[in-house]
């Protein structure tokens, strides 16, 4: 069983993984797919104040989008170099390699 540090670990990293993604999407495109969502809104009586995730998991941006959790964990977290450059921090990527149990770490299986 996972320890909740460990866990807590690798969801923070997921949304690092989440803004890394999206912050190589241009502004432009970005700006298009919450206008689209606001006008989509608007003509389908919806209230705008839906959850946008969903659309944008449903849509992406022109169809493409950042994997889901588990594929995350199961390719980019476990892609040391990959890691290392996501986590910028030599302390947490350290900590990431000494114990989470994907890499034989810690006594969290």
């Amino acid at each position: 069983m996972e320890n909740k540090v460990i866990t807590n670990l690798r969801k923070y990293a997921y949304k690092l993984y989440k803004a890394e993604w999206i912050n190589r999407i241009s502004t432009e495109r970005q700006l298009d797919v919450i206008r689209n969502y606001i006008e989509e809104g608007i003509s389908d009586g919806f209230d705008v104040n839906e959850n946008f995730e969903e659309y944008l998991n449903e849509r992406g941006f022109d169809g493409e989008l950042y994997c889901c959790y588990d594929e995350f964990i199961e390719g980019e977290y476990r892609d040391e170099d990959y890691m290392r450059t996501l986590f910028d921090n030599e302390d947490i990527f350290n900590y990431y390699k000494r114990n989470d149990p994907e890499f034989g770490g810690g006594e969290n299986e």
